[in-house]
């Protein structure tokens, strides 16, 4: 028996060609997603059910995607498929969205699921790098998931960040060491 790995293509080339052609007739559900996601008001949890195999990574993914590019100067291609589906999405090129991906099952056997939470979103913001030159970067980041997470519950992110960061020694002259340790065995580990 020949088995062989099988591995998606989430590139932004391959999404952006998922959309355009549209050959499984998504792009519906897409703006339908994103314009439920435009309307929450306050935080909430969606689920997406499926079989195992139905593509609900690469749809997330597409998601993810349009939102990203959306947010910048999109090409002429992906602006027509986008005018000429419905839902209309006539509001998303007026904001600004930064959206990531979060592979639960990647963290799974983390001991500290914050940590690699806040590390997966510094890392779509630029990285650690980035974060060191903007000081006010996490302090920003953690009033928004206060706000996010106070919606659903009266949980205060702010202070159990605070609480993590005196518990793990990590003081205000070394911000997130610990993020910076796993940034670099997950290079050395790339390398390798």
């Amino acid at each position: 028996m020949d088995i062989q790995k099988y591995s998606s293509d989430f590139s932004a080339e391959s999404l952006r060609k998922g959309y355009i052609n549209n050959i499984l007739e998504r792009n519906p559900y897409i703006h339908n997603f994103i314009s439920m996601l435009l309307n929450i008001e306050k935080g909430g949890v969606i689920a997406i059910d499926g079989e195992w195999g139905s593509g609900k990574t690469y749809f997330v993914h597409q998601v993810k995607w349009l939102l990203d590019c959306t947010s910048k100067n999109i090409d002429g291609e992906v602006e027509s498929v986008l005018s000429r589906t419905v839902p209309k999405l006539d509001n998303i090129k007026s904001h600004k969205y930064k959206a990531f991906y979060y592979d639960a099952w990647k963290y799974d056997k983390s001991n500290n699921p914050f940590f690699t939470l806040l590390r997966t979103m510094i890392l779509a913001f630029g990285g650690i790098d980035y974060f060191n030159q903007k000081k006010g970067f996490i302090e920003s980041l953690l009033k928004s998931a206060s706000h996010i997470v106070k919606g659903i519950t009266p949980i205060d992110v702010e202070s159990i960040f605070n609480g993590i960061k005196e518990f793990s020694g990590i003081n205000d002259t070394t911000p997130l060491s610990e993020l910076e340790f796993i940034e670099q065995m997950d290079s050395q580990v790339n390398s390798f």
